[in-house]
């Protein structure tokens, strides 16, 4: 009998699929209208936005740890989730794949030299099984081929 209990909580934890998310701690550097809209939109893009038409300041010169003002409430208001890439191997196209995991700057930092010494290269890598432009956006990364 206890080794069947023990059997069942084993298996129990061997179903448990456990997410990670952090919340993000913004803190203002300094005491300006600037500083304050960034603040806001850490927590909410609709109150920065007023911020901004109340404050008549255009929002495209509102910068935020070097962000537009919303591509940073976009990406303050999303959940961290961490998550682990390993490859398999050291090949370009693996590190292609790990790049595709992280940010779009990253992946074209990365595709950059394997574009120019072969082109076609990039169209035919498969992450996972799945192709290169499909697993890179499955991550939030957008793969921005040169024609």
């Amino acid at each position: 009998m206890r080794l069947i209990k023990f059997s069942i909580a084993m298996l129990a934890l061997m179903l448990t699929v456990v997410s990670v998310e952090a919340k993000q701690k913004f803190v203002a550097s300094d005491s300006s209208i600037y500083t304050k809209i960034c603040v806001t939109a850490a927590s909410s893009k609709k109150k920065a936005l007023q911020l901004v038409s109340e404050s008549r300041i255009e929002k495209n010169l509102v910068t935020c740890n070097g962000m537009s003002l919303d591509v940073f409430a976009d990406k303050a208001n999303t959940p961290l989730i961490f998550k682990l890439a390993v490859g398999a191997d050291q090949s370009s196209a693996t590190e292609v794949c790990l790049a595709a995991t992280r940010t779009t700057e990253e992946l074209m930092t990365t595709t950059e030299s394997l574009y120019q010494t072969n082109p076609g290269k990039i169209e035919s890598i498969v992450c996972n099984d799945i192709p290169l432009v499909d697993f890179a956006s499955q991550h939030g990364v957008e793969l921005i081929t040169q024609r």
